[in-house]
């Protein structure tokens, strides 16, 4: 793979799953955002390259999705902008640590489906402490579909993140290898974070 088209399905990852953040019905974005990635990051044996993928990725997406930092701190146009570029950097700190543990585990032979377990895993450390920012967890763009976010009662938002990082896997791996197991299995994990989250909707007690 050329290095030129490396880079541009990781500027098409990132600004896809920075769309999917806004409420204006593009959430189902996250669900296929990754699958880009995912063959550029598929045989990372580089920590370089890991650091490098995880900044370009991590740059495109924060800003995508907290541009707006600019326009509503009530100052400068020039704070207001530095202020927005450090949040940025601070931000794509997450996805370069993302992709450095997935490029450690990818060198001792780990399964591309640990990626589903470090985003989270990031995503919830980056929730503490003086600088916690869990504002641009991908989960967040799950947030006008009504169903599949009920699960959150029980897996919180960083599972949510888990699963839309688990189907954009299995997207990558139909693609990858047309077996009918691999899109039964892609049907189901689709279908059943839809069925969890009605019948927890469904549970609710209803107001009076």
């Amino acid at each position: 793979m050329k290095k030129s088209f490396k880079i541009l399905l990781i500027i098409i990852s990132s600004f896809l799953m920075g769309l999917s953040q806004y409420p204006s019905g593009l959430g189902f974005l996250s669900f296929i955002s990754l699958v880009p990635l995912i063959p550029v990051i598929k045989a990372l044996s580089s920590y370089k390259k890991a650091l490098m993928i995880g900044l370009l990725w991590g740059i495109i997406y924060n800003t995508t999705s907290v541009y707006w930092l600019m326009f509503n701190i009530g100052t400068s146009n020039l704070l207001a902008f530095f202020t927005m570029l450090g949040s940025v950097i601070i931000l794509t700190v997450s996805p370069v640590l993302i992709l450095l543990l997935f490029c450690m585990l990818r060198k001792r032979g780990k399964s591309i489906f640990t990626l589903a377990l470090i985003w989270p895993s990031i995503e919830l450390i980056r929730s503490y402490g003086t600088l916690a920012f869990p504002w641009v967890s991908i989960a967040n763009s799950l947030s006008t579909y009504n169903s599949i976010i009920q699960n959150a009662e029980y897996i919180g938002i960083y599972g949510l993140s888990s699963i839309i990082v688990l189907i954009n896997i299995l997207i990558f791996k139909v693609f990858e290898n047309r077996k009918k197991i691999n899109g039964f299995i892609l049907f189901i994990s689709i279908l059943l974070p839809i069925l969890t989250g009605k019948l927890i909707e469904f549970s609710q007690p209803k107001s009076s």
